[in-house]
């Protein structure tokens, strides 16, 4: 079991890893078996689709940071509020047949992290998916074709 500082500095370069777009190292963060859920893309396993999301989000949104406002480290979970901004200016999923918007978006959320051996085990994402269509013009261009 990790103590609380050794979580807190992996979620640290966790987010560095992110916000250098670094596919390799963010991708080295998760265990070879790790689940991901998350609202908009449903449930990934395994490296491979880990790296196939942040490839695809860091197209959409090749300027992305990620910004971790609260750590929670407790046993080997750690909790962490935090803030997503970028700029859409590339396709992402699940929303490819749209043409980029060129908006920027800000996107407060939380993620729960379970940890073994030193890597995510299992990410849960918790945020407002529908408030970022919003500011991207996605939804209401949606409603329009309906």
């Amino acid at each position: 079991m990790a103590d609380q500082q050794d979580l807190k500095r992996m979620i640290d370069e966790f987010v560095d890893d992110f916000n250098r777009h670094d596919l390799d190292k963010l991708v080295d963060c998760y265990a070879d078996d790790c689940v991901r859920v998350d609202p908009l893309t449903g449930k990934l396993t395994g490296k491979d689709a880990i790296r196939g999301f942040y490839t695809t989000l860091f197209q959409g949104f090749p300027d992305c940071k990620l910004r971790a406002d609260n750590v929670l480290a407790s046993a080997d979970t750690v909790a962490v509020e935090w803030t997503f901004t970028g700029t859409n200016t590339g396709k992402f999923p699940p929303f490819e047949n749209w043409t980029p918007t060129g908006k920027s978006v800000e996107l407060d959320g939380a993620s729960f992290y379970n940890l073994r051996d030193g890597k995510i085990a299992v990410e849960r994402v918790h945020t407002d998916y529908g408030s970022m269509l919003d500011e991207l013009g996605i939804r209401a261009i949606a409603q329009k074709a309906a």
